[in-house]
């Protein structure tokens, strides 16, 4: 595989780990509930 994908897949894994970590803390601070933030991502990643 090329370096550059390799580092994009590995900054990728990272940012994914970070968004779950969120998405727990906001869940259980029950600022959102787990389907508010699904439904929050899926329109971000839909808006891309």
């Amino acid at each position: 595989m090329d370096r550059e994908l390799i580092e994009l897949k590995g900054a990728l894994k990272i940012q994914e780990a970070r968004v779950q970590a969120l998405i727990k803390i906001l869940s259980k601070e029950g600022v959102l509930t787990q389907a508010e933030v699904d439904d929050e991502v899926t329109e971000l990643l839909a808006n891309r």
